[in-house]
């Protein structure tokens, strides 16, 4: 284990993940989302491909022995990206980012209602502390005080999230028996299959620059994935989960200086208590993870 590489490359992996969004973002007003999903999806299989290829176990990386919950798992996936998609194309980047940051919180609530874990008073606390921090960054879009009632980019945010925290909890079923290559390079497939479907509703023929961003929407998400996969490899998820956090730095900087985008108060108050929830879950389940591993350790007999 090298935790500073493997920090160094998730830091490296939201940085492309967060150019690849404000690529998104550049094209969302005029290519219809279903073709941004196509792009991502289809030309971010490439780079997946490279190492596997390199290293002539691309048969065995992708076994898998069950395609049913892949399939679940790229209907739910690809549902949020095009409501993300959806979503860039109606509010700002820093704003998305925000919250997106809900995520984590919901996968505590979801493993409780779906597999049954076990959350204590203290993981209550933060998701709890963490939800607070999510309303005080939408309240000024749901329509609180006025009769507009939530706007469209919003909703699909929040519907974004939702569906990221339910496919979260069903990647951590697949993991447990397929490998990570497999999940990722599946998921790709299959979104770019649905995708696919949506050209009905009226793709575009994209002029050459519009063309070239939406290849690179899809190289730069592939990379990131890769570099996102590598990361585990040097270090604990539960060390290098925390730096999650840093794209909302990319977010603002790249909202201001390409969008001219300026995060409101709301959003940096907002963020800041989730940023902090979600710090908390992650060093709790890092410290109940040893503490188990003590347990079963001490349950062993010695010499077995």
């Amino acid at each position: 284990m090298q935790p500073s590489v493997g920090i160094g490359l998730k830091c490296l992996a939201v940085f492309v993940f967060s150019i690849m969004g404000a690529l998104i973002k550049s094209v969302s007003g005029h290519v219809p989302t279903g073709e941004i999903v196509f792009a991502r999806s289809f030309f971010g299989i490439f780079p997946l491909l490279v190492l596997p290829l390199y290293r002539g176990t691309l048969l065995s990386v992708l076994a898998t022995s069950r395609p049913g919950m892949h399939i679940i798992r790229s209907l739910v996936g690809s549902a949020a990206m095009f409501c993300f998609f959806a979503a860039l194309a109606l509010i700002s980047l820093p704003d998305l980012t925000a919250i997106t940051y809900a995520a984590p919180l919901l996968v505590v609530v979801l493993a409780v209602i779906i597999l049954g874990e076990k959350v204590r008073f203290y993981r209550w606390t933060a998701v709890i502390v963490g939800l607070i921090g999510v309303l005080i960054i939408l309240y000024p879009r749901l329509g609180l005080f006025s009769s507009n009632g939530i706007d469209a980019g919003t909703t699909f945010a929040i519907a974004g999230t939702l569906l990221m925290a339910v496919a979260t909890i069903l990647v951590r079923q697949l993991v447990k028996t397929e490998k990570t290559e497999a999940t990722v390079f599946y998921f790709s497939a299959s979104a770019t299959i649905f995708a696919l479907m949506t050209i009905p509703f009226g793709w575009i023929m994209p002029d050459l620059k519009t063309a070239i961003i939406l290849v690179l929407i899809g190289l730069f998400g592939g990379v990131a994935q890769m570099l996102l996969t590598r990361s585990y490899f040097y270090a604990e998820a539960s060390v290098i989960a925390p730096f999650d956090y840093t794209s909302m730095i990319w977010a603002v900087l790249i909202g201001y200086f390409v969008f001219g985008d300026v995060p409101a108060m709301n959003i940096i108050i907002g963020c800041t208590i989730v940023m902090t929830a979600g710090i908390f879950i992650i060093l709790r389940e890092s410290n109940l993870g040893i503490l188990n591993v003590r347990a079963r350790k001490a349950r062993t007999p010695s010499g077995s």
